[in-house]
């Protein structure tokens, strides 16, 4: 077997190897949705906020979620710690979106300057919406126009290189 031959087959192994750690290294059968919410007061948007929620294998518990609310970066908070007391953040989500993709407990998380926001469906008969809340105060609710999309997988971009690697060791041989 000549040198190019071996390191041919090194190569492929390499890339081979990498891709299964790759994907193993992402949560099975997780998903990623896109979201984003806004307010709009007198005609001015002063809350907008979008970003990635990834659910876990069952697609209901959010595992992670990250984006920006006007302009600042967000992050998980874990459940049941915004707001303190018995509504706190349950963390789910709904991905039939029937009649809400998040409910009246809602998902929490911190901007990065450590403001701490709770969006979730208000159930309320008279102010059915998606909403948030920065203080636990129901006086503080801000309804929200709100979308959720789920984010199609695209095939990795290391997977074309490894075609284009692979025919052309096929292509290459004599």
């Amino acid at each position: 077997m000549s040198e190019e031959s071996m390191l041919r087959k090194y190569a492929l192994g390499s890339a081979l190897a990498f891709l299964g750690w790759l994907n193993a290294s992402l949560p099975a059968d997780s998903a990623v949705w896109n979201f984003t919410y806004s307010n709009t007061d007198h005609g001015v948007v002063d809350i907008s906020a979008s970003g990635q929620i990834l659910t876990d294998a069952t697609g209901t518990n959010v595992i992670a979620m990250t984006g920006v609310r006007n302009g600042l970066a967000i992050t998980l908070l874990p459940a049941n710690s915004f707001p303190p007391g018995p509504l706190s953040n349950n963390n789910l989500f709904y991905p039939d979106g029937d009649p809400y993709f998040i409910d009246y407990y809602g998902l929490s998380y911190i901007t990065s300057d450590n403001r701490n926001y709770n969006f979730f469906f208000n159930t309320d008969p008279n102010s059915l919406s998606y909403t948030e809340d920065s203080t636990g105060s129901p006086s503080d609710y801000r309804k929200l126009s709100a979308s959720f999309t789920l984010q199609v997988p695209e095939p990795s971009s290391l997977f074309g290189v490894l075609l284009v690697v692979a025919s052309g060791f096929k292509l290459n041989r004599r």
